[in-house]
């Protein structure tokens, strides 16, 4: 059993109990605990599971492996150096060496690993990372390939950590709650926040949905909320086009909730399409808490 890891011992005291909000300690190799005797076991792959209870999402061990293979692939590493950069520009007033950074919805944990580990390699930024995700199989994923992170398993609506906290959160292309952003946000904190651009995908979206709603997307409403709730240092549209093999087309499918609603049909025109390139386009936010 990989028990309670380096980091999460280094960490501990960021947690709070989901059930009553009381701090967290932690036990050995077994388990973490609250005072008042709420107890969350350690998982054998070296993340730690903090919902109340079980949740549903439509978010598979197959989707999961899917997007990892595309982020290894390079697919968002423009998007990554991108975010290194706001960053490393505006993390300001914090001891480098120790810098919490925390990705809210983290999925298969490789947008948070590539960021640390670039953060260290180039930059000489000790970042420790720590992802959590309600979907229990992109933590497990990520807990077994991003060894010296924290992963955890947790409600985004109601997060298992104490206020002020982290000075940098992350939020790329998940959900946010910016109420519980705030609470856990330092009170000079950085968030940055990545959206799917207009034309994420839109080789994708146009053959799955050709001529109805869902062949266009715009994230303007949700740009506008992020504008709403902090305070606006920098905001970037990043758009570029990725080349394509024959075996990316099947995981390229798998990753995204595109196909959720897409028809039989499209989907396997699309996967026998040969197509050799795909637009990634992104909008990416950086700014500070409001106080």
């Amino acid at each position: 059993m990989a028990g309670v890891t380096p980091a999460l011992k280094n960490y501990i005291d960021v947690f709070r109990c989901p059930v009553c909000g009381q701090k967290m300690a932690e036990e050995g190799l077994k388990r973490v605990f609250c005072l008042k005797g709420h107890s969350f076991d350690l998982s054998k792959d070296g993340y730690v599971n903090l919902l109340s209870q079980q949740v549903k999402t439509g978010y598979n061990k197959k989707m999961f492996a899917a997007r990892r293979r595309i982020c290894v692939g390079g697919f968002y590493n423009p998007l990554i150096r991108l975010i290194k950069r706001y960053v490393v520009n505006n993390a300001t007033g914090y001891k480098l060496s120790d810098l919490p950074l925390l990705d809210v919805g983290c999925g298969e944990g490789s947008h948070l690993a590539r960021l640390v580990a670039g953060l260290a390699e180039e930059d000489g930024i000790l970042a420790q990372g720590v992802g959590i995700d309600i979907a229990k199989e992109g933590v497990r994923m990520a807990a077994k390939y991003y060894a010296g992170l924290i992963w955890c398993v947790g409600n985004l609506a109601e997060m298992p950590f104490v206020g002020e906290s982290f000075p940098v959160l992350l939020n790329i292309m998940s959900p946010a709650n910016y109420t519980e952003f705030n609470r856990i946000m330092r009170k000079d904190g950085l968030m940055v926040k990545v959206l799917p651009g207009n034309r994420y995908l839109a080789e994708l979206r146009e053959a799955l949905y050709h001529d109805t709603a869902l062949q266009t997307y715009s994230n303007r409403e949700t740009a506008w909320l992020f504008k709403d709730n902090f305070n606006l240092l920098e905001m970037r549209q990043i758009h570029y086009k990725v080349k394509l093999n024959p075996d990316n087309l099947e995981p390229l499918l798998n990753m995204t909730p595109l196909v959720w609603g897409a028809s039989r049909q499209a989907v396997e025109r699309f996967a026998a399409s040969g197509l050799t390139e795909i637009t990634a386009d992104f909008t990416v936010m950086a700014g500070r808490k409001k106080r």
